[in-house]
């Protein structure tokens, strides 16, 4: 690639331009996360995870003994880039790596089956034609637990 050349990817990270719009996306690194942890084939979820789920409720049962760190980060680096949609349940599946359970690991082959079905969604940036930029920022928190 020269330093004319338009990027078209980075880090896995593919890259759509158009006249006043960019747009960011991961499908193929979503595609390969789940080829490597043998979720291809799998039925897409409407929800990361059940709702209301906290991280205690995954911490009592059998241990799980695989690669679950690995999964872990794979995950995190999407919600980082261009999928906070799945923030929440990472970040809750995340706090229980050192001694991860059974249950642990199917929140996150959850939140792998959420992605199956979200993988062509991209973050979108349009340009503006005011030179006063907004940013409107939206969070759903859990507000430390407490549901109102």
């Amino acid at each position: 690639m020269s330093k004319a050349e338009v990027a078209n990817e980075f880090l896995g990270i593919s890259f759509e331009y158009s006249h006043n719009k960019l747009s960011l996306g991961q499908k193929a690194y979503v595609e390969k996360v789940l080829n490597k942890f043998r979720m291809a084939d799998c039925k897409p979820s409407g929800t990361p995870l059940v709702p209301k789920s906290t991280s205690s409720d995954f911490v009592n049962g059998e241990r799980f003994h695989g690669p679950y760190r690995e999964l872990v980060g794979a995950l995190l680096y999407l919600s980082m880039t261009t999928h906070p949609n799945i923030l929440y349940s990472v970040n809750c599946l995340s706090q229980i790596q050192e001694q991860p359970t059974n249950s642990a690991w199917a929140g996150l082959k959850r939140i792998l089956r959420y992605l199956k079905g979200t993988s062509e969604l991209q973050l979108l940036f349009c340009k503006s034609d005011s030179d006063n930029i907004m940013i409107n920022v939206y969070v759903d928190a859990d507000w430390g637990g407490r549901y109102i």
